[in-house]
């Protein structure tokens, strides 16, 4: 919303992330309503001297200078908001049709910077925004800000009546068997089960209470679902297929950690449902020596599994909402509570990793599991690119929250295939010396063939 330009905005009109105030010379009172449940949200502009008449934005100016002088000195107030979270870059005049306005660009707050309220006191000052505008946060909404807001490794607390007893112990035998497979020299393969969790993150003592227990880590990763949601009262986990035409078969196939018939953990359904999302991908054949050999997997095997590990690991299991993965013919869906903890494009582009379970992430990654160094996503749409296949599409929701991924395995629609063929034309033309018309002819020749080639589906992986 914020890259758009500012007629564009105006005539789209108000939404989750436009807010428009018919200020003449004075801030209005709810602007810091608005500042707040912006930044505790997606983001958002603000337009001053913009007020909406009849469902249409009209443009009626304002004293910019002095309402841009009174901004500031408010938004460095502790007492009228928490934390000022903008640059000047951010609030700057802007004239329509002669007539001046504010600008006001709010951008999304880090999660150390939340909550966002705005006065002292977060639990009756913190908002929201949704399509209706601003609402007040429960104190369920504020006390996850605050939890997210901190560095503390939830995942990693230690619950001190949780033992050995509450795991299931053949989930725990099946991961040290993986284990020493991988690591058949290590030390901790001589470690008995309380000790070798200790090492792995399952197992962890209170500093408080010099206690010894389980942490969540442990707990969710080996135990059994009666006592995981003892712990999580919100923990479930849900995989459906959806892959007959059966008239009213909602699901062909469905998996869910209530069955009762397994343990219910996340290593256990990570291992039930990896081989049903892997069953359908066509597998080439491959030279091994002299022999001509099945590949074990592909790249897109390593994409599917890198999205399901990413939505069991970056779960936020200490809120409202379920883990669901659905299988289709030709989309895969990942769903999971809580939020993306980077920006979205930093999230895709890759590097910047802030992993919100560290313990559960390395419980998987010691068996090899899991993208390092924050490039899961951006090593799914590389493959996902490579296919031809149409852009995975990430979205965020916010009530309530969670993260949804979508991979289609179907081919990337005309349109985008000419805007990407576009892109290329223009930077071989901004990097061919005038005059080399027998270069520029190849560079569009080959972009043809190549949005033609891409029009049709691949089954090479």
């Amino acid at each position: 919303m914020l890259g758009k330009d500012l007629f564009e905005l105006i005539d789209i009109g108000e939404n989750s992330e436009l807010e428009c105030k018919a200020a003449k010379a004075q801030l209005p009172k709810s602007i810091w309503e608005t500042y707040s449940s912006f930044a505790n949200t997606n983001g958002g502009t603000i337009l001053l001297g913009v007020e909406e008449i009849e469902k249409r934005l009209v443009v009626k100016g304002a004293d910019v200078v002095k309402l841009q002088r009174e901004f500031w000195d408010n938004v460095n107030n502790r007492q009228k908001v928490s934390v000022n979270i903008l640059q000047n870059k951010d609030v700057f005049p802007v004239k329509i049709d002669g007539k001046s306005i504010l600008q006001i660009n709010v951008p999304r707050a880090m999660r150390q910077q939340k909550p966002v309220s705005v006065n002292a006191n977060p639990y009756i000052g913190t908002y929201k925004r949704n399509h209706e505008g601003d609402y007040r946060c429960s104190k369920e909404e504020v006390d996850a800000m605050i939890s997210e807001s901190t560095d503390i490794e939830r995942d990693g607390i230690v619950l001190l009546n949780y033992g050995l007893a509450d795991l299931d112990l053949e989930t725990l035998r099946g991961y040290r068997q993986r284990f020493e497979v991988r690591n058949p020299d290590h030390d901790w393969n001589g470690l008995d089960n309380v000790e070798f969790l200790k090492r792995i993150g399952g197992w962890g003592v209170d500093r408080e209470t010099q206690k010894e227990g389980l942490t969540y880590a442990g707990l969710l990763c080996f135990g059994i679902e009666m006592t995981i949601s003892s712990g999580l009262s919100h923990y479930f986990l849900d995989y459906r297929e959806k892959l007959s035409n059966i008239p009213d078969q909602r699901w062909s196939h469905r998996i869910t950690s209530q069955e009762g018939t397994w343990s219910g953990n996340l290593l256990d359904f990570y291992y039930k449902i990896i081989r049903r999302i892997h069953e359908d991908i066509e597998v080439p054949f491959a030279l091994e020596g002299d022999a001509l050999m099945r590949q074990s997997e592909t790249r897109v095997h390593k994409a599917l599994r890198e999205a399901l590990i990413n939505t069991l690991v970056h779960a936020d299991h200490f809120r409202d909402g379920k883990i669901v993965i659905e299988k289709e013919k030709s989309k895969y869906t990942f769903r999971n509570p809580g939020l993306l903890r980077v920006p979205l494009d930093k999230a895709i582009y890759g590097g910047t990793s802030d992993t919100r379970n560290r313990n559960i992430f390395k419980i998987f990654s010691l068996l090899g599991l899991g993208e390092q160094s924050g490039y899961g996503l951006e090593s799914i749409h590389t493959i996902w690119e490579e296919q031809r296949w149409e852009r995975p599409i990430i979205k965020e929701e916010f009530q309530p929250e969670q993260v949804t991924l979508i991979l289609k395995t179907i081919s990337e629609k005309p349109e985008m295939l000419a805007d990407h063929m576009q892109d290329n034309l223009m930077k071989e033309v901004s990097n061919t010396k005038s005059g080399d018309k027998a270069k520029l002819y190849k560079v569009l020749q080959s972009s043809i063939v190549d949005i033609f080639t891409k029009k049709m589906p691949t089954k090479e992986f």
